[in-house]
């Protein structure tokens, strides 16, 4: 191979990587969605749904919440929700007429990605519930 064949060779390389550098840049500037959410059947007949969404002041508003299946008033739900591994909310929930609960946290704002997951255990009947979101 020639001098010239293995300096084409280079340039289109060189282009290619300097093309890719900037992709993470491009894609740490890209808007963040405003809103995230998940579900997930819980171990018996119960639904649990995280959202997490950024308020127009720039806070963030993580809403876990639980239905229940028979719509039981008075049941006590023991509940951790973590951002990133960290505890934001955590102890008892009792579910209203309609057999479900909402626990809603307002977090200072923050322009990263972030992990929010939820869990929850009925204290009377031992069912648990989990589910989690990025946002």
């Amino acid at each position: 191979m020639t001098r010239t064949h293995r300096a084409l060779l280079t340039v289109p390389a060189a282009l290619g990587l300097a093309a890719a550098a900037t992709l993470p840049a491009a894609a740490a500037s890209a808007p963040r969605p405003r809103a995230a959410a998940a579900s997930a059947p819980c171990s018996k007949s119960s639904h649990a749904t995280l959202q997490v969404q950024r308020e127009d002041t720039g806070q963030r508003s993580v809403d876990f919440g639980v239905d229940g299946a028979r719509h039981v008033a008075g049941i006590t739900w023991s509940v951790r929700v973590t951002d990133n591994g960290r505890l934001i909310a955590s102890g008892a929930a009792r579910t209203g007429p309609d057999g479900s609960f909402d626990l809603t946290r307002v977090l200072a704002a923050s322009h990263t990605t972030h992990h929010y997951a939820a869990v929850a255990v009925s204290r009377s009947t031992g069912e648990s519930c989990r589910v989690a979101v990025t946002a």
